[in-house]
């Protein structure tokens, strides 16, 4: 998901329908603006910070499995069913 978790109206909805749509060793990758860095020229509401991601997408089951530093104003996190 490039740039959209963000603007979910219904994330937990979201995550629990994605999480059925996977297979067992299925990833989900989440590109989201960084939060944390202030400098990164995105207003603040289309941020997404990876402590906020994490949160989220673990308390609906999934887990980080890495958060790769590729992009140089977004986060690539990759998430795997726990």
């Amino acid at each position: 998901m490039v740039d959209v978790y963000h603007e979910f109206e219904y994330p937990v909805e979201m995550l629990t329908s994605m999480k059925k749509a996977l297979k067992p060793s299925g990833k989900i990758y989440l590109i989201e603006y960084r939060a944390e860095d202030s400098t990164v020229p995105i207003k603040r509401l289309h941020k997404m910070s990876e402590a906020q991601a994490v949160k989220e997408f673990k308390a609906n089951g999934f887990e980080l499995i890495e958060n790769i530093g590729n992009l140089p104003w977004q986060h690539c996190m990759v998430f795997g069913v726990e």
